[in-house]
């Protein structure tokens, strides 16, 4: 094989890796949204306020890892993408998949028309199981205690606002692997794979030159 032919190779193994990424992910949701159910389905089951609460909570324990394991593989993507575009793609002719995505709007009228918003919806999906296992701690388990007014206000406030800090600690990690926001994961890829690029060539030429 030639180097075209291996170029060619590598290109399609790098694809194939990103749609395999792409199920993985796919798989970790499919895997959050059971959990979060049955979890949310047990709480329902018991008796306890306290025992419902704890059942309840126990969904961030599952939705929390699995968005970082998300956020992950999305890191993956966007190191190979990269890749494809600045090392890859520019010595095969007529392949120019990743190229032409990264001249997509980024910003303005179309940009959110043309994206996918992938990290986006993973990011939606699980904030609103968070929002669904907080509602039930709240209203399941904190208003049917048998405690005060004030002390149930307190918790319901409390579980509210870690819900809020949870969902805005994951959006702005969603932020950074969005390809709209400009710089993020995306960018710092792309301008790695090129400082290594430029210092390939530069060696190349250095042992040409001897």
């Amino acid at each position: 094989m030639d180097r075209s032919d291996n170029l060619l190779a590598l290109y399609q193994l790098l694809r194939a890796e990103i749609t395999q990424v792409d199920s993985q992910n796919y798989q970790v949701l499919g895997f959050t949204v059971g959990a979060t159910a049955a979890l949310v389905t047990a709480g329902v089951a018991q008796h306890a306020p306290l025992e419902r609460s704890v059942v309840f909570a126990l969904v961030v324990l599952v939705t929390w890892p699995c968005q970082r394991l998300m956020n992950g593989k999305r890191r993956l993507v966007w190191r190979i993408a990269s890749y494809l575009r600045v090392v890859v793609e520019p010595q095969l002719e007529g392949i120019d998949w990743e190229t032409h995505l990264a001249h997509l709007p980024r910003r303005g009228r179309y940009a959110q028309t043309l994206s996918t918003r992938a990290a986006y919806n993973e990011w939606l999906i699980i904030t609103v199981l968070n929002a669904v296992a907080g509602l039930c701690v709240i209203a399941l388990g904190i208003l049917p205690a048998a405690i005060t007014t004030l002390p149930k206000a307190l918790l319901a406030a409390a579980v509210a606002i870690g819900w809020a800090v949870l969902a805005v600690n994951m959006k702005l990690a969603d932020n950074r692997l969005a390809r709209g926001y400009g710089g993020g994961v995306n960018a710092l890829y792309e301008m790695t794979w090129q400082d290594i690029a430029m210092g390939d060539s530069r060696l190349s030429a250095g042992e040409a030159d001897s």
